[in-house]
Parts: structure tokens; C-alpha cells; sequence
């Protein structure tokens, strides 16, 4: 009997590990991740920088899903700062500027494109998508 509750508490704990995380989840999960340093900071690979198939999982899933748009429209105008950076910046990635890079790969977007659409849509206090994207283009 012992043994029948004991398989059937394990097989609860499995399905409830297995549960898919919903996008909000998983982008939190990914921008708050921490480098084992507290000092270090992560090196954000994107479409741009390497194939997509050596992207890290959780951004390839984040990616792959275009009803994500509008979530990470939104997440673009946070300046909530990550652990993340680009060898082009050597400040800090923001949570908005991770949505941005992300948006950036999920639709293979030019510079034109960028430029006239996400620029003007995405207004932040302190810094724009355009500042951003200036830097990154320096």
C-alpha cells in the first residue's frame, strides 16, 4: 500500500514538473536568469550573432511562437535591468531590449523596418528602441 502512494505521489510530482510554462513565464524566466558570478554577465546570442539552432532553447521557444508579438511589444518598453548584455554593448540589457532582439529574430526584420515601425511604436522614460538600436549599429 505504502508503495502504491509513494509511485502515485512521484507520478503527481512528474506531471506537475512536466506542466509547459506559459510565454510570460518563460521570457521571466529567461530574462531574470543569473550567471553563477555575481559580477559576470550573460552574452545574449541572437539570430544575427550565431544559427538559430545553437540559440538557447528557451529564447528558440520565445521566437517560434508569433502570437508572442504583442506580449513582447509590450515587454520592449521595460527598462527593467538584466544580467544580459551583447559583445556590441557593454552596458546591460534592459527586459525591453531582450523583447526587442527577440522580435527582431522572430521576423527577420530589416532595418528599414525596424527603423519606421518598431522605433516609433516603442517609447521608454529613459531610452527609446532607436537609441538602442543606434548603439548596436555604432
Amino acid at each position: 500500500m505504502k508503495i502504491k502512494i509513494c509511485a502515485m505521489l512521484l507520478l503527481c510530482s512528474c506531471l506537475l514538473s512536466c506542466k509547459e510554462q506559459s510565454d510570460e513565464e518563460l521570457f521571466n524566466k529567461f530574462v531574470q536568469r543569473q550567471s553563477s558570478s555575481v559580477d559576470e554577465f550573460l552574452l545574449l546570442q541572437t539570430a544575427d550573432t550565431c544559427p538559430p539552432e545553437s540559440l538557447d532553447k528557451d529564447y528558440q521557444r520565445i521566437v517560434g511562437h508569433h502570437e508572442n508579438d504583442v506580449f513582447l511589444f509590450e515587454k520592449a518598453k521595460s527598462e527593467k535591468e538584466t544580467r544580459w548584455c551583447i559583445p556590441l554593448l557593454a552596458c546591460p540589457l534592459t527586459e525591453g531590449d531582450i523583447a526587442i532582439c527577440m522580435l527582431i529574430d522572430m521576423y527577420k526584420m530589416s532595418d528599414d523596418y525596424f527603423e519606421s515601425v518598431m522605433c516609433k511604436d516603442i517609447k521608454r522614460k529613459a531610452n527609446t528602441a532607436a537609441d538602442f538600436w543606434d548603439y548596436v549599429h555604432e
